[in-house]
């Protein structure tokens, strides 16, 4: 019995190790795409931060 969404998985990441040369590749992708989110979340909170600090001062 074949299960639809787990062939499609199986699928999907055979093309991303082929489009990024092996699973080496494909792994080195995944590493820079978590630091690449990583970053984009201590630049929100930064910003989070600055402004709950920025809206203090004025009230405070």
């Amino acid at each position: 019995m074949s299960d639809e969404i787990v062939d499609e998985v199986r699928r999907v990441r055979e093309e991303l190790i082929e489009r990024y040369g092996g699973i080496d590749g494909y792994f080195k992708h995944c590493q820079q795409q978590e630091k690449a989110r990583a970053n984009r979340l201590k630049t929100q909170r930064r910003k989070q931060t600055t402004r709950v600090r920025s809206r203090t001062a004025r009230t405070g």
